[in-house]
C-alpha cells in the first residue's frame, strides 16, 4: 500500500516504509541538500555539511513549504543559528509561486541581519558566489512598508527584496505586500507577549499567507505548547532520536566536533541531550546554615498564609521581603564577608545587612499595625542575625565546596564554569578564590576555570561541567534544562531541595511529545489516509522506543528521600513569588542606589512622590527628586527633569514601561550581541562599571567629584549635573577623552588610565548611535497620541553599520504624554517607578 503525499513538488508520491525521519532524509526535494550533497554547494570555497538533525529540520522546513500549512519545529539546542540556510532554501522554493514570491522572518535579535547577510554572502555555488544580489534583504518598518537594507542595483534600480524581515511580532507588512509573502518564519519564545502571536496568527490568516513556520527551542515555550495541543504539525527529537542521528554524524564525521563549520556549532549540546545529562544534586553540609534556613523558611511559609487568608497586603509585603532576605542567603557562592564587600561598591545593589534593616523595619510597622503578627517580627529577625552572623564569622557555606570541585576538574581535565546569581557575587568568589584558595589566575585566562553569572551563561562555549548557584527561580528553570555540559550540578542546601526536587520532577513530567507515536500523529496531515493507515506504515525504530533521561544523583541520599511539602502549597506559597521578588527588588535597589549619589533622602517605608497621570487611565509614581528623561519634539533631542517639575503635555520617555532605566541602557542592551559590537560594549562597560565602582566605594557626590576633576586640571564638565549623568548611566562617557584617565587616576583604576583610546573610540561609537537615536525618537510619539511625522523609507535608519532601525525599539521604548502631575504626597517605595492602572496595581 502507498500513501501519496499532499506536494506540488515532482516528486509528488513517495512511499513510507520506515521511520518519518528516514523518510524526510530519503527526499531529494531540499534544493538545498540537494545541491549540497551533489557538489554544488560549499562555503567559502570550502566543504560544506549540516549534521542530521538540521538536515531534518531543512527536510521537514521544506514539506511544511509544499503543503502550505502551519508548521512547528522545537530544536534540540539553547541557540538557534540556522535561520540563513531556512532562509535561503525558502527563497529558492518560492520561485514555483509566481504572484507570492517573498518570505518573512520575524526574529528580534539585530544581529540576525548580519548573520543572513554574512552567510549568503560565503555560499557558493561551486565557483560562483552566491551573492546578496541574488536575493536583497528588506526590514519591515512600523507603517508597514519595505526598508531596503541591502540597497542592490540593477540596471540603475534598486531591486525590491524578497526576504523580509521584521524587529518583532507586532510589526508586520501593510495588505499590499502582505499578499506577496509566501512564509512567515518566527522564533518564539516565553518573553513573547501570547497576544502578539495570537496577532500575528491572525495576520496570516486574514492576508491568506499559504505557510507560518514556528522555531522554540527545546524544552518548549507555553506557546509552542498550545501549538501542539491543537493539532498542528511539528518536529522535535527525543534522546532516542538525538542518539541516533549523534551517532550516525559521528560515524561519517569522525573529527566534527571540532571542526571549524559555521553549522554545527550546535553538536555538542545535541550530544549531552542525547547521552542524557547528569544532574547532581550537591549538598551543603553545614548543619547551623541547614537548620536556621530550614526554620526561616518554614517561619515565612506560616506568616505568608496567614496573609493570604486574612487578604492583609502590609504581611504578604512583609513575607515578600523575608524570602527574598531569605534567597539572598541561600544564593551566595562567595563568603558573605566578600560579597558584603562587593555589594556595596556594585551599582543597583545593597548589602544583605541592609536587607535585613529593611525587613525589620517591614515587620516591625506590621506588627504595631496588627499585634496578631508581633510573634513573627521577632522570630524572624532573630532567625536572620543568627544566620547572618554566624556566615559573617565562619566564611562558610557553598564557598567550602567549590574550591574542591575546581581541584577535581583540574585533575580530570575538566572544562568547568561556575554560575553565580549575579555578577557582584561572582567576583567575590572570583576575589576570595585568588586571595585565599590561591586559584591559579591561568586558569581563568585561558578559560578553563570559568566563573560567571546567569547572564553571561549563554555566551560561553562548550563545557564539561556547570555548576550552578543553587535552585534556580522557577521563572528561570529553563536554568535546569541547559545542555551546554555534560555535567550540571546543583550547591543546594537542605532548604533548597524540596523545591528543586519539585521544578525537576515537573520538567521530566512534561509530555513526550516527540515519541513514535507523537511524531506519527503530528504528521498525519501531511500525508493522504487515516491514522492507522500511517501507524501500520511507519515502522518504529529498531532500538528502544524509550528515551534516555537525564540522570540525577544526590551527594546526600538523605535528600533523594525527601518528600517535601505538597506540590501545589509549594508552587503557591513558594516559586510563584519569585518572579515578583526579583523585579520588584532589583528596581528598589537601582532607585536607592540613585538616591543616595544625589543625596535624595529616602527611608523605606515612605517616600515623598509625584503622582503622573498617563494616558489609558494609567498612573506612575516617581520620586520628585528623580531625574527622568522627557522628549523635547521640536528639537528632536533628549532632555533631563526633575519629577516634581514635569508639567501637563510633557513627553515621558519609559524603557519597557519604567523610568528607572536610560535611552543609553535600551541602545547598549539592544546591540550587545552583535558580533560588530561586543568588544566595543566591554570597554563602555569597564568605564561605567569602574566609575561606580569608585563612587560607592568613597560615597563621593556630584559636586564631590566635580572638585577632585577640576584639581587634576580638567576642563569639562562645567556642571555637577553633567556629572551624575555619568555615574546613573544617562549619558555614554565623556565628550573630553581626558576625563576617562582622570577618573582613572581618582579612583585608583590602572583599566581606564591603560585603556583610555579604545573606551573613549567605544563612547564615541556608541554616543553616535544613541545620538541617532534621540533624533529619530519623535516617530514614536503617535503611541503618545500625536499625529505621525511622515517621511521617506529610510528617517527610520539608526547605524547603517548594524542595520539598526527604530523598529528594534519600538517595543522596548514608548514615550507617553503625561496627561497631569499630582502631588507630592507620601508612598511606598515599592509604589515607585511602576506603571499602575488608576484602581491599582496592575495585575
Amino acid at each position: 500500500m502507498t500513501v501519496t503525499l499532499n506536494s506540488s513538488s515532482k516528486e509528488a508520491n513517495k512511499e513510507i516504509t520506515k521511520d518519518w525521519e528516514d523518510f524526510l532524509r530519503a527526499q531529494t526535494d531540499c534544493i538545498l541538500l540537494w545541491s549540497l550533497d551533489n557538489g554544488h554547494l560549499n562555503y567559502i570555497g570550502k566543504d560544506l555539511s549540516f549534521h542530521t538533525v538540521d538536515r531534518t529540520a531543512l527536510l521537514f522546513f521544506r514539506c511544511i513549504l509544499d503543503r502550505q500549512q502551519e508548521g512547528l519545529l522545537i530544536y534540540p539546542a539553547n541557540n538557534f543559528s540556522f535561520l540563513a540556510p531556512i532562509a535561503l532554501e525558502a527563497l529558492y522554493s518560492r520561485f514555483e509561486y509566481k504572484n507570492r514570491r517573498k518570505i518573512l522572518i520575524i526574529n528580534e535579535r539585530v544581529a540576525i541581519r548580519d548573520e543572513i547577510k554574512t552567510h549568503f554572502l560565503n555560499f557558493n555555488a561551486r565557483a560562483m558566489k552566491l551573492h546578496e544580489s541574488f536575493f536583497p534583504v528588506g526590514l519591515i518598518n512600523r507603517k508597514g512598508r519595505i526598508i531596503n537594507i541591502t540597497r542592490i542595483k540593477k540596471a540603475g534600480d534598486f531591486i525590491d527584496p524578497n526576504l523580509l524581515l521584521s524587529a518583532n511580532s507586532q510589526t508586520l507588512p501593510e495588505e499590499e505586500i502582505a499578499k506577496e509573502i509566501y512564509a512567515v518564519i518566527v522564533e518564539i519564545n516565553d518573553t513573547i507577549p501570547m497576544e502578539h502571536l495570537q496577532n500575528l496568527k491572525a495576520w496570516s490568516k486574514r492576508n491568506s499567507i499559504p505557510c507560518i513556520f514556528f522555531i522554540s527551542k527545546d524544552p518548549p515555550c507555553e506557546y509552542a505548547v498550545q501549538l501542539i495541543k491543537a493539532g498542528i504539525s511539528y518536529w522535535g527529537w527525543n534522546s532516542t532520536a538525538l542518539l541516533e542521528d549523534y551517532q550516525k554524524d559521528m560515524k561519517i564525521h569522525k573529527n566534527m566536533e571540532k571542526a571549524e563549520t559555521p553549522f554545527w556549532n550546535t553538536i555538542n549540546q545535541i550530544r549531552n541531550r542525547a547521552n542524557g545529562i547528569t544532574k547532581v544534586i550537591i549538598s551543603i553540609e553545614e548543619a547551623e546554615i541547614n537548620k536556621l534556613l530550614m526554620e526561616a523558611r518554614e517561619n515565612y511559609k506560616i506568616l505568608y498564609q496567614k496573609a493570604k487568608k486574612e487578604n492583609n497586603p502590609f504581611a504578604i509585603s512583609a513575607s515578600k521581603r523575608l524570602l527574598h532576605v531569605i534567597y539572598s542567603f541561600e544564593e551566595l557562592t562567595a563568603p558573605l564577608s566578600y560579597v558584603e564587600k562587593e555589594y556595596a561598591v556594585s551599582w543597583g545593589f545593597f548589602p544583605i545587612s541592609q536587607k535585613i534593616e529593611k525587613l525589620k523595619q517591614n515587620l516591625s510597622m506590621l506588627s504595631q499595625w496588627d499585634s496578631t503578627y508581633s510573634s513573627f517580627y521577632q522570630t524572624s529577625i532573630d532567625q536572620i542575625r543568627r544566620l547572618y552572623d554566624y556566615m559573617i564569622k565562619t566564611n562558610s557555606g557553598k564557598t567550602s565546596l567549590i574550591p574542591r570541585i575546581i581541584n577535581e576538574a583540574i585533575n580530570k581535565g575538566k572544562k568547568l564554569a561556575i554560575v553565580s546569581k549575579n555578577t557582584p557575587d561572582s567576583e567575590a568568589l572570583k576575589r576570595f578564590l585568588i586571595n585565599e584558595r590561591h586559584l591559579n589566575k591561568e586558569l581563568l585566562e585561558n578559560k578553563e576555570i570559568i566563573l560567571i553569572s546567569i547572564k553571561e551563561l549563554n555566551d560561553i562555549s562548550p563545557i564539561d561541567i556547570c555548576i550552578l548557584y543553587g535552585c534556580p527561580r522557577y521563572y528561570q528553570k529553563w536554568l535546569i534544562s541547559i545542555s551546554s555540559a555534560e555535567t550540571l550540578g546543583f550547591l543546594t542546601y537542605a532548604s533548597e531541595v524540596s523545591p528543586l526536587k519539585y521544578m525537576l520532577k515537573e520538567n521530566e513530567g512534561l509530555p513526550d511529545y516527540f515519541s513514535f507515536e507523537k511524531r506519527t500523529r503530528s504528521i498525519a496531515k501531511m500525508v493522504k489516509g487515516g491514522l492507522e493507515e500511517i501507524n501500520n506504515l511507519v515502522k518504529k525504530s529498531t532500538k528502544s522506543s524509550k528515551p534516555p533521561r537525564d540522570k540525577i544523583v544526590f551527594t546526600n541520599p538523605i535528600d533523594a528521600e525527601i518528600i517535601g511539602v505538597e506540590l501545589e502549597p509549594l508552587l503557591e506559597t513558594f516559586l510563584q513569588q519569585d518572579f515578583s521578588i526579583d523585579s520588584d527588588y532589583t528596581v528598589e535597589a537601582e532607585i536607592l542606589s540613585e538616591s543616595r549619589f544625589e543625596g535624595l533622602s529616602i527611608t523605606e517605608s515612605e517616600v515623598e512622590a509625584v503622582k503622573l497621570r498617563l494616558g489609558n487611565n494609567r498612573i506612575m509614581y516617581v520620586h520628585t527628586e528623580k531625574t527622568v528623561q522627557v522628549y523635547i519634539d521640536y528639537k528632536e533631542e533628549v532632555a533631563y527633569k526633575k519629577a516634581k517639575l514635569l508639567q501637563p503635555n510633557d513627553l515621558l520617555i519609559l524603557i519597557n514601561n519604567s523610568t528607572s532605566k536610560p535611552l543609553t541602557e535600551a541602545v547598549i542592551n539592544k546591540v550587545e550581541s552583535h558580533p560588530k559590537m561586543i568588544e566595543v560594549i566591554a570597554y563602555q562597560k569597564s568605564w561605567i562599571h569602574y566609575l561606580q565602582r569608585g563612587v560607592k566605594e568613597t560615597g563621593d557626590y556630584p559636586a564631590v567629584i566635580l572638585d577632585k576633576l577640576k584639581l587634576l586640571g580638567a576642563k569639562s564638565p562645567s556642571t555637577s549635573l553633567a556629572v551624575s549623568h555619568w555615574v546613573n548611566g544617562r549619558v555614554i562617557g565623556p565628550r573630553d577623552k581626558n576625563n576617562i584617565k582622570l577618573i582613572g587616576e581618582i579612583y585608583k583604576q590602572p583599566f581606564l588610565i591603560e585603556n583610555v583610546d579604545k573606551i573613549y573610540a567605544a563612547v564615541q561609537r556608541l554616543r553616535g548611535i544613541h545620538h541617532s537615536l534621540s533624533r529619530k525618537l519623535g516617530r514614536l510619539i503617535p503611541k503618545a497620541g500625536v499625529a505621525l511625522e511622515q517621511g521617506g523609507e529610510d528617517d527610520t535608519l539608526i547605524d547603517s553599520d548594524l542595520d539598526l532601525y527604530l523598529e528594534d525599539f519600538a517595543n522596548i521604548i514608548t514615550i507617553e504624554r503625561v496627561k497631569a502631575v499630582e502631588g507630592p504626597e507620601k508612598v511606598n517605595i515599592s509604589l515607585l517607578d511602576r506603571n499602575l492602572i488608576a484602581e491599582g496595581i496592575e495585575k
